[in-house]
């Protein structure tokens, strides 16, 4: 009975030191693993700030060249005209560095509500490079015409591109919307 009581007097403290360890161990984990998300959702979030400025600024320019385009629909002026006129078009190039490094390494740390609105984004902005793709192959096809027909059709293609950047303006918004209210928790 001694000898047992002795084993455990000296047992305990170790057995408990160890528990204690483990658990502080896991603490720190959960609280490094944490740190590391919120930076990367930070990261993710000054992304799309800055893609939302690119994607409004080419809005305002697509609208306004969107107009004239309309307006020479029925003009002998060809679309290419129109375009050097009008100082061209751009395409965005959006920014989803942190994304794709976040998705490739930790995935399984991501907030379910966080990877269905950055998978959105990511299918919105395939959607977009595949219609900026379109309009490009259609712009050299009948770039030089002058038909209405032909400019209704490019109209129509780049309708849609803008389109697209307006929806990922929203996507880009919704998840800086959650980015801040998640931040302030």
């Amino acid at each position: 009975m001694k000898s047992l009581r002795n084993f455990l007097k000296e047992a305990l403290p170790v057995v408990f030191g160890v528990l204690l360890a483990l658990f502080l161990n896991n603490w720190k984990e959960d609280m490094d693993s944490k740190r590391y998300v919120e930076e990367y959702y930070a990261h993710i979030s000054e992304e799309c700030t800055s893609n939302i400025e690119k994607l409004e600024s080419e809005i305002e320019g697509h609208d306004k060249l969107l107009t004239v385009l309309n307006e020479h629909i029925e003009s002998d002026i060809s679309f290419d005209e129109i375009l050097e006129e009008a100082g061209g078009f751009h395409l965005v190039l959006l920014q989803n560095t942190s994304w794709k490094y976040f998705q490739s390494s930790n995935f399984g740390k991501v907030d379910f509500e966080v990877t269905s609105a950055l998978s959105a984004m990511e299918r919105m902005e395939f959607y977009y490079d595949e219609t900026a793709n379109r309009f490009i192959d259609l712009l050299m096809e009948v770039g030089q015409s002058n038909k209405a027909e032909d400019k209704k059709d490019l109209i129509l293609y780049f309708t849609e591109l803008i389109e697209k950047e307006q929806t990922l303006v929203a996507i880009f918004k919704e998840y800086n919307a959650w980015f801040d209210a998640h931040a302030k928790r």
